[in-house]
């Protein structure tokens, strides 16, 4: 499962349920990615999917799920370095 991000920092499970109202993982302005990535609330989301795969959601979304993957192991620098160029 992949992550949308929303212009206020909070991160959703994905770009189909990022609506208002919806809760999020967390904040990437309060938090870093590793919390948020790794955090209790994703892990009760993923808990909930038949097989810890979303319907919804095609190939090219798993994919994005391993590279949100990778990025929740980066240091926090690297993280703030990668977010500013972002900006």
């Amino acid at each position: 499962m992949w992550a949308s991000i929303g212009s206020d920092g909070n991160i959703y499970p994905c770009g189909h349920v990022s609506t208002d109202g919806m809760e999020s993982y967390g904040n990437i302005l309060e938090q870093n990615l590793s919390e948020i990535w790794n955090g209790e609330k994703r892990k009760k989301v993923l808990k909930s999917m038949p097989n810890g795969k979303c319907r919804i959601c095609s190939p090219a979304s798993l994919r994005r799920n391993a590279l949100m993957s990778f990025l929740s192991e980066l240091d926090r620098e690297t993280q703030e370095e990668l977010i500013n160029e972002v900006q």
